[in-house]
């Protein structure tokens, strides 16, 4: 969580939220290993996160990061990451073939 009001940190967390995945709105390309990776640990680093902002993190940040809506998409084919990592997940078919 930034909690100052650096002009770097506000850049960067604008850029963030305006990226979204290649192909959103019409046929998603497969996430980065990396993605996947770190969306992956959530589970196990939660259960060794006691308390603070590591819990934080994996129990609220990541999860509510990836429940943000799609910026400057007009239609996308799930509305936010979660939905649509959930949705490839039951149907592989719609992942572009790289």
């Amino acid at each position: 969580m930034l909690t100052d009001d650096e002009e770097i940190r506000r850049d960067h967390c604008a850029r963030l939220l305006a990226t979204t995945p290649r192909g959103v709105d019409r046929r998603p390309h497969p996430p980065s290993r990396l993605f996947d990776r770190i969306v992956g640990l959530a589970a196990g680093e939660l259960d060794l996160a006691e308390s603070g902002r590591y819990r934080e993190f994996w129990a609220e940040t990541l999860p509510g990061a990836l429940r943000l809506p799609f910026r400057g998409v007009r239609n996308p084919l799930q509305d936010n990451l979660h939905d649509l990592r959930e949705w490839v997940a039951r149907e592989p078919e719609w992942l572009a073939r790289p």
